[in-house]
Formats: C-alpha cells, structure tokens, sequence
C-alpha cells in the first residue's frame, strides 16, 4: 500500500528557470562559456528544462519510474545534441565528463522509493 510518506519523499523537480539558471552557472564556470555561447545555449537548457519537468510530473502521477528514467536519459541526449556542436573540442570533452556525472546523480535520486521495512 502507498502511503502519503511515500509520496512526499519521491523527488522534487526544480522550476524549470530555477533548473537554467543552476545549469547555466554550472556550464559557465566549468566550460568557460563565452556570453556569445551563453546566449545560445541558455534557450536550449530552458528548452529541456520544461521538457523534464513535464516529464517528470506526468510519470510522478502513474508513478512509473522506469518510464521517466528513459524518457530524462534521451531528453539529456537530445539537449547534448544540441548543444555539443556550439562548443569546442574541450568543451565538448568536459560537457561530456559533466553530464555523465549528472545523469549518475540523477540515476540515484530517481531510484524509486524504499518498500517496506528495509
């Protein structure tokens, strides 16, 4: 049986503007982003952004996690498609090194909740 609990520990997605701008200091600082690369890519992670919290609210209410897990991971493929080709050979090699480390984050807050007594 589900019980409130359970539905209030299941993760919280942020605001997609809040979501951008955390993104957009991030890739910033780590990939020393020009304001001329800031300026295209900011639409881009907004984009996705509201795209993820779609998302993430549809599946939250049919409670299907594998389904939201597949539909962020090709939704953060997508994004990188689109941004990978605005940076350079560095760039790209950090922009790759980072959002691996994201999708694991994000692979371990969107592990579905504990049942039972475990």
């Amino acid at each position: 049986m589900l019980s409130f609990k359970t539905m209030a520990q299941m993760p919280q997605m942020p605001e997609p503007k809040e979501a951008t701008d955390n993104e957009m200091k991030r890739l910033t600082k780590d990939l020393k982003l020009s304001d001329e690369l800031v300026a295209k890519i900011t639409p881009i992670v907004l984009k996705y952004a509201e795209m993820r919290k779609e998302t993430f609210e549809t599946g939250r209410q049919s409670r299907n996690f594998q389904e939201i897990r597949t539909k962020m991971e090709a939704l953060s493929l997508a994004k990188a498609g689109e941004i990978k080709p605005l940076l350079s050979a560095e760039q790209q090699k950090k922009y790759d090194k980072t959002q691996r480390k994201m999708q694991n984050e994000m692979r371990n807050r969107m592990a579905p909740p504990m049942m039972g007594g475990q």
